[in-house]
């Protein structure tokens, strides 16, 4: 559960102040990002804190490649 709270808190930081958003894309990103640290021990960083993590886009690009998803 304390992982689920904190990737919440960073959704909730990087929706604050946004206009209309894609919902389904950002519950994917944190979703990768909870599934990496949890599994893994892998800080993603799909959900943009203070700068774009090129490691987490590698990450997903990675993971819906390998799971027939398109990009």
């Amino acid at each position: 559960m304390p992982a689920f709270h904190e990737h919440a808190l960073s959704l909730v930081a990087a929706l604050s102040g946004q206009g209309t958003v894609d919902a389904h894309e950002w519950f994917v990103e944190v979703t990768f990002d909870i599934v990496a640290e949890q599994t893994f021990g892998f800080d993603a960083g799909c959900v943009p804190r203070f700068e774009e993590s090129q490691s987490g886009r590698n990450y997903v690009e990675v993971c819906r490649a390998s799971g027939g998803m398109q990009a």
